[in-house]
């Protein structure tokens, strides 16, 4: 159920071996689908091998942020820009509320006022903007704290102990904790001239933390 058909969009289903030479192989059973299966072993095999790069672009890609994070703001840094933009939201919005009364009092004429209150209100959109900008930010960098201190490590484990697990059900549970789904692609048959059972292609779908 965590494989399935690029074509066809089925799932992938385990087919067991009618002879004790033969592997087990990763099929799609829709009967119009012409996606060529695969043995179980070396579709696993390229699970974990994805696994292992993820793990490793995660964190050169984390690192990276981290050095440019130190080199631009840090967290605390982060958290006072919010400060202050907030308040220059509050002051700009107070400036153009007084604006309103002092129309109202006939203070300013209306000519008076459009031209007053067009740079307040423009200054006004451009803090909203960065201020939501900002949150968002903050929320990719939380995003990025909990993939790294709970998903990756899951991984890390699954790759340590996948070879020890002694079912294929305890394998399945474990992958999909991780993976959302994989999308698999074979054209050619490994029986098929100048081909290789292993010539097939696999995309994996993390379950990241949101």
């Amino acid at each position: 159920g965590l494989i399935v058909c690029s074509k066809c969009g089925h799932k992938m289903t385990l087919r067991n071996p009618t002879t004790p030479d033969k592997p087990p192989y990763l099929v799609c059973h829709y009967r119009y689908c012409d996606n060529v299966s695969s043995p179980l072993l070396l579709v696993e095999k390229k699970v974990l091998s994805i696994l292992k790069d993820w793990v490793d672009e995660y964190k050169i890609k984390w690192k990276n942020n981290e050095q440019n994070l130190s080199a631009r703001s840090g967290s605390e840094i982060l958290e006072k820009t919010i400060e202050q933009t907030k308040k220059k939201i509050d002051t700009l919005e107070k400036q153009l509320d007084n604006m309103y009364d002092l129309l109202e009092q006939k203070v300013y004429t209306p000519e008076q006022f459009s031209a007053r209150s067009a740079s307040v209100t423009k200054r006004l959109e451009d803090a909203k903007k960065e201020y939501k900008a900002i949150l968002e930010n903050r929320q990719i960098l939380a995003n990025e704290t909990l993939q790294r201190e709970k998903f990756i490590p899951r991984i890390e484990h699954l790759l340590k102990v996948y070879d020890t697990l002694d079912s294929a059900a305890a394998k399945n549970e474990m992958l999909k904790a991780i993976i959302a789904k994989g999308v698999y692609t074979k054209e050619k048959s490994g029986a098929f001239k100048g081909a290789s059972t292993d010539y097939f292609t696999l995309l994996l779908f993390p379950k990241l933390p949101k």
